[in-house]
């Protein structure tokens, strides 16, 4: 069972059972929830791959969706980042990422022309005027 704000705003409750596949490929039966729990990754692991990719010449993109993971992100000092389709109307999120002056790849899914124009109104306008510390 997954309940929905808006449209990529989608969140996984207590009760959300695991699809046949994942029961399958995963050995075992437990809700969406625990499963996922179990797959996040630390901040520790989140820097080991990060240190893997570097090592190994790779382009880390690590997957944006959150202001507290994208402050932790910003400890990182990436370079690039790519940011989901579900935030695409999240304009103050586009706005603090372009204020970096990073390289970005924005995911438009399904959004309409107007919330890709706007999403790069707030992008033109964070690269434009940068904050403090930039």
């Amino acid at each position: 069972m997954y309940y929905c704000r808006s449209r990529g705003k989608c969140r996984v409750t207590k009760q959300a059972q695991q699809a046949d596949y994942q029961v399958g490929n995963l050995g075992e039966v437990t809700s969406q929830l625990a499963m996922l729990k179990k797959l996040e990754l630390s901040y520790e692991q989140f820097i080991e791959l990060q240190l893997f990719c570097i090592s190994n010449k790779l382009i880390f993109y690590p997957h944006l969706l959150i202001l507290k993971v994208l402050i932790f992100i910003d400890q990182l000092l990436l370079q690039k980042n790519k940011i989901s389709s579900g935030e695409i109307t999240n304009l103050p999120f586009l706005h603090y990422i372009a204020t970096k002056g990073r390289h970005m790849i924005v995911s438009t899914g399904i959004a309409t022309v107007k919330e890709v124009h706007s999403a790069l109104a707030f992008i033109s306008y964070g690269l434009a005027n940068p904050g403090p510390g930039v």
